[in-house]
């Protein structure tokens, strides 16, 4: 089942915010199932506390109204 795991802004770092999983059957999306158990980052190997690649910088845009500042 493709997933991907979400992390969110904290000050300077990205803290682990949750797991999305795709449930597929044949050409189509079938459900999209989300955990906000920030404890199953480490079940599948994923760290709580990301800081990008080696070098990187994230560039944000103005903030948002949801509060949340967007990466361009």
């Amino acid at each position: 089942m493709p997933g991907h795991a979400h992390y969110r802004r904290d000050g300077d770092r990205w803290t682990a915010w949750t797991i999305q999983l795709i449930d597929v059957r044949g050409d189509r999306i079938a459900g999209l199932h989300n955990f906000l158990d920030t404890r199953l980052f480490e079940v599948f190997g994923l760290p709580s506390v990301y800081s990008g690649p080696a070098g990187s910088s994230v560039v944000h845009d103005d903030e948002q109204p949801s509060g949340n500042r967007v990466p361009r």
